[in-house]
């Protein structure tokens, strides 16, 4: 898991960068395609293959920065990265889930927040999917979610049997993620 668990890494610091660059001042639009910002996306869409939605999920950037902007800025966070599970699937092959946390820290900084699914594509070794944890049952598996995760974009990723390897990266804070952090999936 070193390879996708490296990749993640590398994800989440350059979402980041780009994140803190996006709020750092105002990029006239004209000129964000020549910006370090820009540089910084671009950098970390290539980490990432989604098909249907055309890469990664970055908001647009502004001519001006608003309170808006500034109270965004004052709330970015690395996130976090808290399990990787690793599945041999018949139709992707070697498959690695890593549950992460939020990258604002009103919400959810200390708890599960999305799921990524990171395997091989066409392209390589690229971020293939996206899941949302289910805020009905944290994550354990409900009626709304059948799994504790509801899929956003990418690849549907239908897990057959139990993981072959699973590392906790960081433990979870908040008490009502624990229980999803305890499981072996």
């Amino acid at each position: 898991m070193d390879e996708e668990t490296k990749l993640m890494e590398g994800f989440v610091e350059a979402e980041y960068q780009a994140s803190v660059i996006r709020y750092a001042k105002a990029i006239p639009v004209a000129d964000a395609l020549k910006s370090d910002y820009a540089a910084a996306v671009l950098k970390a869409s290539r980490m990432w293959r989604l098909k249907d939605q055309g890469g990664v999920p970055f908001l647009p950037i502004y001519d001006e920065m608003t309170e808006a902007h500034l109270q965004q800025r004052d709330r970015l966070l690395k996130r976090r990265i808290f399990k990787a599970s690793r599945y041999d699937l018949p139709a992707l092959g070697r498959v690695v889930l890593f549950a992460v946390g939020n990258t604002d820290n009103r919400y959810a900084c200390d708890s599960y927040f999305q799921r990524f699914g990171v395997g091989e594509t066409d392209k390589g070794m690229r971020i293939m999917s996206d899941y949302s944890v289910c805020v009905d049952c944290c994550g354990v598996g409900c009626q709304t979610c059948a799994g504790g995760w509801i899929f956003v974009r990418g690849r549907v990723i239908k897990l057959l049997g139990e993981p072959l390897e699973i590392h906790r990266l960081d433990e979870v804070e908040d008490e009502k993620y624990a229980a999803a952090h305890a499981l072996d999936v």
